[in-house]
């Protein structure tokens, strides 16, 4: 599935990576309370701009192919780096080393989260995640916590792991 270009702005002042990223977060959060899902996007932020795109997948397979066109698209823009946003199932950490099939942690989920990610060729990996439990009376959300140079799922060799994201 193709990704699509939804926005573009140019870039003014003194931009905020980890800012932007943790606002993402709190958007996410409103719209998961009032519309009970949230769209998952990309955002690419070059020298001068910041593009927002949509991104759809349905498994595993068509989940690498749709960060296989967000690399490309980082990389012919000359992005410098990546930000995610997505919705997911919790789980336990995957071994590298143990087989793993596509919706494992959906069949038996430990709740929900919202997470977005920062990555980039000169920047140190950092995440922010918000578990969540949909109840009786509505959602509860966990306090967000942060990983700095954390394992970002399939982005390969995007990302070096030397520097801070801000």
């Amino acid at each position: 599935m193709p990704i699509e270009l939804v926005w573009s702005a140019k870039l003014e002042g003194d931009f905020d990576l980890k800012r932007f990223a943790s606002g993402l977060l709190e958007r996410a959060q409103e719209n998961l309370r009032q519309d009970g899902y949230v769209q998952s996007a990309v955002f690419l932020l070059t020298n001068t701009d910041l593009q927002c795109y949509s991104v759809a997948f349905s498994g595993y397979k068509e989940k690498e192919g749709t960060y296989e066109e967000v690399f490309q698209k980082a990389r012919e823009g000359n992005a410098v780096a990546i930000v995610t946003l997505n919705d997911a199932y919790v789980g336990t950490k995957l071994d590298p080393d143990e087989e793993y099939e596509w919706g494992q942690v959906a069949a038996d989920p430990k709740g929900e989260c919202l997470f977005v990610t920062i990555s980039g060729p000169d920047l140190e990996n950092w995440t922010k995640e918000v578990q969540y439990r949909r109840g009786p009376d509505g959602l509860c959300f966990s306090s967000p916590v942060e990983e700095r140079n954390a394992l970002i799922g399939l982005l390969g060799e995007w990302s070096s792991n030397h520097q801070r994201a801000n």
